[in-house]
């Protein structure tokens, strides 16, 4: 095994082991949030969230197939933004993240549900939460992280 894999295994490690009981972390390209171990992983159909669920980058959607309504499950999203300026303009506050830049955002949903933004644009990232329980979107994006 390199010393790279080594290194890289240990971080891993390091991260899940500082979620606390019940939640689990998760990162793409370096950004980290922590969600409820219970969610299950990329639980989609036709690219919407049918199932409480953390996604991570899970491609392009299938446009002919969008389910409508969605249904009012609670989710983190995390995926690479094109244009982080455009492509969350929900995210207006100006926020640091282990002392790197970033926007937030929050905004209720026509559902009942919250949904919480942070975009972080050196790492042209976006994590979307969506909750029933305000509290718990907020706390999904205030558990954000950057390696």
């Amino acid at each position: 095994m390199s010393r790279t894999s080594l290194v890289a295994m240990a971080v891993l490690t390091l991260v899940v082991a500082c979620a606390p009981p019940g939640m689990t972390a998760v990162t793409y390209e370096g950004v980290t949030v922590v969600a409820p171990a219970s969610w299950g992983r990329n639980q989609l159909h036709c690219g919407v969230p049918v199932k409480d669920t953390i996604v991570v980058n899970p491609g392009p959607v299938q446009e002919l197939c969008l389910l409508y309504p969605p249904p009012r499950v609670n989710y983190v999203w995390l995926s690479s933004c094109t244009d982080c300026r455009s492509d969350s303009a929900l995210a207006r506050q100006a926020v640091r993240v282990s002392g790197r830049d970033a926007r937030r955002g929050e905004n209720r949903l026509p559902d009942g549900r919250t949904a919480v933004v942070l975009v972080v644009p050196d790492r042209k990232v976006v994590v979307v939460a969506v909750s029933l329980n305000p509290s718990v979107a907020r706390g999904i994006i205030d558990s954000a992280s950057i390696s």
